[in-house]
């Protein structure tokens, strides 16, 4: 599974894939992280004004340590991205591997326990303290640039991309 975000910088030296796993790594370490989940590292593309984009990668393999019960992988937490652009083309979100969210935190409506939900949003405040976030926009003509993220909000219901089911 894979969580994406855009990430506002002018030159590539100025992000660094080691840094970035290392911050999620931080957030949500092996001990939080269910046996049956590996965190596999950061990739980073970067476009550039001509040419291919430049990939920068931080592999790992970090696979977690916690032994509760998870919900079933096509339960996701949902995190949204907000920013001061109004309409549909201002907000995102992320759904993201249920991974340190064991499942009698979650009740039968879907409803993650509030202490939990706010444990999660801290780590989420830390990631996005730590890096420097962008809505990325679909090919329009005029192109748009990319609007900058000014907060992730958990969501306290579970989620899932039901098209995306087999």
């Amino acid at each position: 599974m894979v969580t994406t975000v855009g990430l506002a910088l002018t030159v590539v030296g100025q992000i660094n894939a080691e840094e970035h796993a290392d911050l999620w790594l931080s957030e949500f370490p092996a001990g939080n992280m269910s046996s049956g989940w590996t965190f596999l590292g950061a990739v980073l593309r970067v476009g550039q004004p001509s040419g291919p984009p430049v990939v920068l990668e931080a592999p790992r393999s970090v696979t977690g340590t916690g032994t509760d019960p998870v919900p079933p992988n096509n339960c996701a937490l949902l995190v949204r991205k907000q920013s001061t652009l109004g309409g549909r083309q201002g907000r995102g979100r992320f759904y993201v591997p249920l991974t340190s969210t064991n499942e009698n935190l979650v009740d039968a409506r879907g409803m993650i326990n509030t202490a939990h939900v706010a444990a999660l949003q801290g780590a989420w405040d830390n990631l996005y303290d730590g890096m420097d976030p962008v809505l990325l926009h679909d090919s329009t003509s005029p192109a748009q640039n990319p609007t900058p993220i000014t907060k992730f909000v958990v969501d306290r219901q579970i989620a899932t991309q039901r098209k995306r089911m087999r």
